[in-house]
């Protein structure tokens, strides 16, 4: 049996799915099998599969969701552990052989993820994504922040099987939920060094951001991920969450969505702004100040742009209809 079982999950990625095979079977660690579980393509992925032959275990099913087709593969896995990657995203050579001595060196370690870079549809690294932590890491910080990438993460199946896989029901987040379950049986470690890409292009799921709102705080309020706050605690954690997005929404442009969840920040928790500050900003009563009053700043300034253009945006359209 092999050491190690890679899992990806495809759904109408022939165009990136050949990228990540091939960063798998460029790993300097090679006591691997891949599971390639495609979620009902109806483009050429059977076919661009089909040309690595039995290196690739491929298996179809119909469609549902990523996490169904996750659940799947772990099921017909034969290796002492899981890796996850995403069909358009990529590893680096020493990828596996990093993190399965950690695995194999520390009995304690459930799952092992690490830093990684952002690209572009090409490859072209716009970004290097990761923070320094010091391990093990624990449920509390997971909980603040989701700093576990699902491209660069590593479990062991025996603790994967313990918490009974990803929850089925969830669109997006899977990934994000099943580590905090895993969080609380297991420890886990993180690596301060790059092993994957992680690619960014418009039909990457995460762009359905409402949805994933959604399924996000499904995930943070359950029971028994706040069991351990207070109230204010709880609301203070919830407007985090819309601040989160409200910062997305403005960065992505969607001027009237970046002002609707800063007022729902707010509305969770008032005073929102002075836990949101940037770390690198100075420390002087002045930004504090500021910081409290600015989320109520961006709601007024973000939904007043936002509707500006939609506003503009129809004049436009009047006048081609003219």
């Amino acid at each position: 049996m092999p050491k190690v079982s890679v899992i990806i999950a495809t759904y109408n990625r022939a165009n990136y799915i050949r990228d990540a095979i091939d960063s798998v079977l460029a790993q300097t660690f090679v006591d691997y099998e891949i599971i390639v579980v495609d979620d009902g393509s109806t483009d050429d992925t059977r076919e661009t599969v089909a040309t690595y032959g039995d290196k690739i275990r491929y298996f179809y099913v119909e469609h549902v969701n990523q996490s169904t087709a996750l659940n799947f593969g772990i099921a017909r896995a034969t290796g002492e552990y899981i890796a996850f990657l995403d069909d358009d995203d990529l590893w680096l050579p020493n990828k596996l052989e990093v993190q399965v001595s950690i695995l194999e060196n520390n009995s304690q370690i459930g799952l092992v993820s690490s830093e990684a870079y952002q690209v572009n549809p090409d490859g072209t690294v716009l970004y290097h994504w990761g923070r320094k932590y010091h391990n093990p890491l624990s449920f509390d910080q997971l909980f603040e922040y989701n700093f576990i990438n699902h491209s660069v993460a590593m479990a062991r199946k025996s603790v994967i099987d313990q918490v009974l896989g990803f929850d089925q029901t969830l669109q997006t987040t899977q990934d994000y939920d099943l580590w905090l379950r895993l969080a609380k049986i297991c420890k886990m470690d993180y690596i301060n060094q790059p092993l994957g890409k992680i690619r960014f292009h418009p039909g990457n799921k995460h762009k359905n951001r409402n949805q994933k709102i959604k399924d996000r705080l499904y995930v943070i309020t359950k029971v028994e991920n706040m069991a351990h706050m207070n109230y204010f605690q709880k609301r203070l954690r919830i407007a985090k969450e819309y601040y989160m997005h409200a910062e997305y929404f403005k960065n992505t442009e969607s001027f009237l969505s970046a002002g609707k969840n800063y007022f729902k920040a707010i509305l969770c928790y008032p005073a929102i702004g002075s836990y949101c500050v940037p770390e690198n900003a100075p420390n002087t009563h002045l930004l504090r100040l500021y910081q409290i009053f600015r989320p109520y700043i961006q709601v007024v300034y973000w939904i007043g742009k936002g509707l500006f253009r939609k506003k503009n945006k129809q004049t436009k359209q009047n006048e081609c209809y003219k």
